[in-house]
């Protein structure tokens, strides 16, 4: 009987940025049949004990007005001394040293050769072939640590088995073919295979990109496009050990479907008479400059990313399938809006060899413009 993944999850923020693995690939390979992964989402201690030593108590009784200095916790107010402001690098170090030692204590049963476990400052990432190891992790970060004065925030927390806990209640989980959302990335539980998490674009009216085309217009245009192609996560998308190539292609069509929103948006806050029609050259050579410089920019980062962890990582795709896979996703974005980008079009079907996209190519660029949460 095949064996399911099961991923539980523990610690995820709302607002989460994207995360670098360069270890993951190799525990991918121990565990692409490990049916369990556990995610919990904040983590967090008490504040009463961790404020300790940064605030000084006072006594309701006290008529202490709640004031930005005067914080009231319960049936006492805290009285603001010292403060680290949320984002703050020391805040996250202190989180990361506190937490830190609760996975060499606390979690010290779950870390093992047929384990691991994945934290990013208070989110974590459990992923075992065992079920019962699974549910086990799962309680133990649901009671809470009393040691450690920490508990998990229930509603936060995603499994991908059926859990229930005896005080709590069912656990959300996720179906067989929905993907684990972790700290910016999506991660397919039936293959562990990774993808970059799109949907903080999901219900926003205008595309993310800031716009500044007031002088200059064309090379600071072309300068906002080639920085909109970088990638993150290198390692974990372009890692032949975690991914499939179909996956590492649909994970770079996915980059230059962004880019190709941010392009046509770019494009349109320009004056009429600098638009595409007016200068089909220009625009087609800001395309085309955009798979050499993404080459160079992950071929640059696997690089150091092998040195620093002794892993031979290298882009699995030529130059010239890179550069094909950008001037299709382009065609299918400006098609859309044949009038505006007509000259532009032509020269990319030259480009490619081709008088238009066939049927199939369209439903497949269609899922990848879909994925991205673009209104495009």
């Amino acid at each position: 009987m095949k064996e399911r993944l099961i991923p539980t999850y523990l610690a995820a923020p709302e607002e989460s940025g994207q995360m670098d693995f360069p270890f993951i690939g190799e525990m991918v390979k121990n565990h692409r049949k490990c049916p369990y992964l556990t995610l919990l989402r904040q983590i967090c201690p008490c504040s009463q004990d961790l404020a300790r030593n940064q605030m000084k108590r006072k006594k309701k009784k006290q008529t202490c007005p709640a004031t930005s200095e005067n914080v009231p916790v319960k049936d006492v107010f805290l009285f603001v001394r010292r403060v680290f402001l949320k984002g703050a690098r020391i805040s996250s170090l202190l989180c990361a040293a506190y937490f830190g030692y609760m996975d060499k204590t606390a979690c010290a049963e779950f870390l093992g050769p047929h384990n691991f476990l994945i934290r990013m400052t208070d989110d974590m990432l459990f992923v075992t072939p065992h079920k019962e190891t699974a549910k086990m992790f799962l309680q133990l970060m649901l009671d809470g640590v009393p040691a450690m004065k920490c508990i998990s925030n229930f509603s936060k927390c995603l499994i991908n088995f059926s859990y229930c806990h005896s005080i709590l209640g069912e656990v959300p989980s996720i179906c067989d073919d929905e993907p684990v959302k972790y700290c910016g990335i999506c991660i397919n539980p039936k293959t562990l295979e990774i993808s970059v998490d799109y949907s903080n674009f999901k219900g926003k009216d205008r595309v993310p990109v800031s716009w500044e085309l007031i002088h200059n217009s064309g090379a600071v245009l072309q300068k906002k496009i080639l920085n909109s192609v970088n990638p993150q996560s290198f390692s974990i998308l372009f890692d032949t050990d975690i991914n499939s190539q179909q996956q590492i292609n649909y994970n770079i069509l996915c980059k230059f479907a962004v880019c190709s929103v941010k392009f046509h948006y770019l494009v349109m806050k320009l004056p009429a008479k600098q638009r595409a029609l007016n200068n089909p050259s220009f625009f087609t050579r800001v395309v085309q400059s955009l798979p050499d410089h993404f080459y160079m920019l992950v071929t640059k980062a696997l690089k150091k990313v092998s040195k620093d962890f002794k892993k031979d990582l290298s882009l699995p795709v030529s130059k010239a399938t890179l550069r094909s896979l950008c001037n299709l996703t382009f065609l299918y974005k400006l098609q859309r809006h044949h009038a505006a980008y007509a000259f532009v079009i032509d020269n990319l079907l030259r480009v490619e060899k081709r008088k238009r996209l066939n049927s199939e190519l369209r439903k497949k660029l269609s899922v990848v413009f879909d994925s991205i949460n673009l209104k495009y």
